[in-house]
C-alpha cells in the first residue's frame, strides 16, 4: 500500500510546476486547499499516494506532510 503525502509549496507559481512534473511522470494527483491543521491560509497543496516521495522533492515544495492514521506528520521541509 502507497503512503499518502500532502505537499506544501512556497508560492502558486511553484505548484503549478510541481503539478506539470506530476503530469509528465503520469502520476495520480489531488488538487487541494491545504489543510487547515497545516496552513490556515488561501493556497494550493497536493496531496498523492507515492512509494518513494524523494524522487519528487524540488526546489518549489516548501513541506512535505505523511498522511496516517488521520493526522499529519512532518515528512520533510525545504528551507529555502
Amino acid at each position: 500500500m502507497q503512503k499518502i503525502y500532502q505537499f506544501l509549496f512556497h508560492n502558486t507559481r511553484g505548484a503549478v510546476r510541481f503539478e506539470d512534473t506530476l503530469k509528465t511522470k503520469n502520476i495520480s494527483y489531488k488538487i487541494m486547499p491545504p489543510p487547515v491543521q497545516l496552513e490556515n491560509c488561501c493556497g494550493i497543496s497536493i496531496r498523492l499516494e507515492y512509494d518513494v516521495v524523494e524522487e519528487l522533492l524540488c526546489p518549489d515544495v516548501r513541506e512535505v506532510y505523511l498522511f496516517k492514521d488521520g493526522k499529519y506528520e512532518l515528512y520533510c521541509e525545504n528551507k529555502q
